[in-house]
């Protein structure tokens, strides 16, 4: 199989019947040292596209990683936003002998912060 499992059909009249294997693409599924002009004009055409078929799978490789990425960082935030907020709490408290008033109060701050930073995080995340 020249191009491995990959979908031609939008290649239109291209006649690829008569073309030798590419030894290197049939190994790595990669062409890299073929030369535009070394190969007929049909085959430059689909050389192209296999080309622009490899950069888009890098793409969508790194946004996928990217996507990744951004939603583990939810579960930290839901879990470190209220800690944050409550410790703010407890240290104002202390100092002002209002306890567990302000605790309890920059503990929800916290639990709004951290649900405001994922609904921004969701927001900024492409869809799949």
């Amino acid at each position: 199989m020249l191009f491995g499992n990959k979908n031609f059909e939008d290649l239109g009249d291209i006649n690829i019947d008569g073309l030798e294997p590419v030894s290197e693409f049939e190994e790595t599924g990669r062409i890299s040292s073929v030369k535009e002009g070394d190969m007929p004009q049909e085959f430059s055409r689909v050389y192209k596209m296999i080309l622009r078929m490899q950069k888009k799978e890098e793409e969508d490789r790194y946004r996928v990683m990217r996507q990744v990425g951004m939603l583990t960082t939810i579960p930290i935030l839901l879990a470190v936003s209220p800690i944050i907020g409550y410790f703010i709490g407890r240290f104002i408290d202390l100092k002002l002998g209002t306890s567990p008033y302000l605790s309890i109060v920059f503990l929800i701050f916290g639990f709004i912060a951290g649900g405001m930073q994922v609904a921004r995080i969701i927001r900024l995340t492409p869809p799949p």
